[in-house]
């Protein structure tokens, strides 16, 4: 059986400048190394997340802030801060992303489209392979054991 289509990623790069983009600039300059940390979590939450997208209600705020290590009161308006700075949007729902974190792993996205799965062989197998003759050895050495 195929294993089934994943849409996230295990990974995306941290370019070693990414403190010195000027939205993280500004970012870092209202909210110091808890918006820079926050805004690290939030490209790893996202993605993992399916499509690389968040639903962030009430609920989710109150997880992740606490996740973050952070007050869920400041964790709402370092998010609005990132929206307001584009480095997230906003969709219906309550939806955030990184349009530019989805553009980085659109290549991800396009090599699992475009892959075919591979057939497993029916000669290979991960169980261990144990000659009929040895069990016979051993079930015949416990017989003699057993008759003296």
């Amino acid at each position: 059986m195929a294993r089934p289509k994943r849409h996230n990623a295990d990974y995306f790069s941290h370019d070693a400048g990414m403190r010195n983009d000027p939205k993280v600039k500004a970012l870092r300059n209202k909210y110091g190394a808890n918006g820079y940390a926050v805004w690290c979590m939030m490209l790893e939450v996202l993605t993992a997340s399916d499509y690389f997208i968040r639903e962030i209600d009430e609920i989710e705020i109150e997880i992740l802030s606490a996740d973050f290590g952070i007050d869920a009161d400041l964790f709402t308006d370092i998010l609005a801060y990132m929206v307001r700075l584009r480095l997230l949007q906003t969709g219906d729902n309550c939806e955030y992303l990184s349009q530019k974190l989805t553009d980085r792993l659109q290549s991800v996205v396009d090599k699992r489209r475009n892959s075919t799965p591979k057939a497993v062989s029916v000669t290979e197998s991960t169980q261990s392979k144990v000659k009929e003759t040895k069990v016979n050895e051993s079930k015949e050495k416990k017989t003699i054991r057993t008759t003296k």
